[in-house]
């Protein structure tokens, strides 16, 4: 695979990664304000969903540095 691919990729990841958590923030916000979401159950979603926000940003990073490691 092209090096500039793997690059593309990783930067794909963690910008998709930083939209997903900002993303988020904001819905889960939103509804709190508007009381769409009171429930207690609310808090495991946000959570679970910035945990995976987290591990699509640490994928791109890693993959970041498998670049890095292998271009020497």
């Amino acid at each position: 695979m092209s090096t500039m691919f793997i690059i593309l990729l990783g930067i794909m990841a963690i910008a998709i990664g930083i939209y997903q958590l900002l993303g988020t923030r904001v819905f889960f916000e939103l509804e709190k304000k508007e009381g769409q979401m009171n429930a207690p159950k609310v808090e495991y979603a946000e959570w679970s969903s910035i945990l995976v926000s987290s591990i699509i940003i640490i994928v791109g990073i890693c993959v970041l540095a498998y670049v890095g490691v292998t271009a020497y």
